[in-house]
């Protein structure tokens, strides 16, 4: 009997522990995204946005992003800063402040 009841107390305090974690799931998926490059390879420097929206000195991402290849970022601030070129582009290059949340696709070209 007492072995019955052990074995209720813990299966308690294992489920109370576990939902308590339900939370910090959730907010590590909130600020996490993808980029895809989609028409051509694309180098990239992906950096962190301050609450001011200025890029932080956290480097996410920096590297080559092949034709339809995707990543996945997480940020902190749930923005991140992007620049990149295009390998084709003989001299234009572009740069992007965009959210990172729910997962959310980005395409770049």
């Amino acid at each position: 009997m007492k072995k019955k009841k052990a074995l209720i107390f813990i299966s308690i305090i294992a489920i109370a522990v576990t939902n308590s974690f339900w939370p910090f799931k959730a907010a590590a998926l909130e600020h996490t995204c993808q980029i895809k490059a989609d028409r051509d390879n694309i180098h990239l420097y992906v950096r962190d946005v301050d609450r001011d929206g200025n890029p932080t000195r956290r480097i996410i991402f920096r590297g080559w992003l092949l034709q339809g290849q995707t990543i996945s970022l997480k940020s902190l601030s749930g923005r991140i800063s992007v620049n990149f070129k295009a390998d084709s582009a003989k001299r234009g290059s572009g740069s992007n402040e965009l959210k990172c949340s729910g997962n959310q696709t980005h395409t770049l070209p």
